[in-house]
C-alpha cells in the first residue's frame, strides 16, 4: 500500500516559509543565565518567549532576562561568587 506524500511536502514547505527570525523578534528574546540542576554549572543565553514564557527545558532561569549578554554574564559571575553557580 502507497501512503501520500502531499502531508509531507506541505509540512516541508510551509516550514521553509516561515520566518523563524521575525516570529522570534516578535515574540521576544532575551538574554538569560540558565543553570544545570545536578552540577550547578551556569551560562548565558538567549531564550525567545512564547505567549509570554519562556522554555528552557530541564535547566533552571538563574537570572533575566537581560538586555545584552554582558548583563548576563555579569549576574553569571555573581552568581558564582555567591555559590549558586560552580566555577567554569
Amino acid at each position: 500500500m502507497r501512503t501520500s506524500a502531499i502531508p509531507v511536502t506541505a509540512l516541508v514547505l510551509a516550514l521553509a516559509a516561515a520566518d523563524l527570525p521575525a516570529a522570534a523578534a516578535e515574540s521576544g528574546m532575551g538574554w538569560f543565565v540558565l543553570r544545570d540542576r545536578t552540577s550547578g554549572d551556569c551560562w548565558t543565553g538567549r531564550l525567545i518567549s512564547i505567549n509570554g514564557q519562556y522554555a528552557t527545558g530541564k535547566d533552571q532561569i538563574a537570572g533575566g532576562p537581560f538586555a545584552s549578554e554582558e548583563e548576563a554574564e555579569a549576574h553569571r559571575e555573581t552568581l558564582v561568587e555567591r555559590s549558586t553557580c560552580t566555577q567554569d
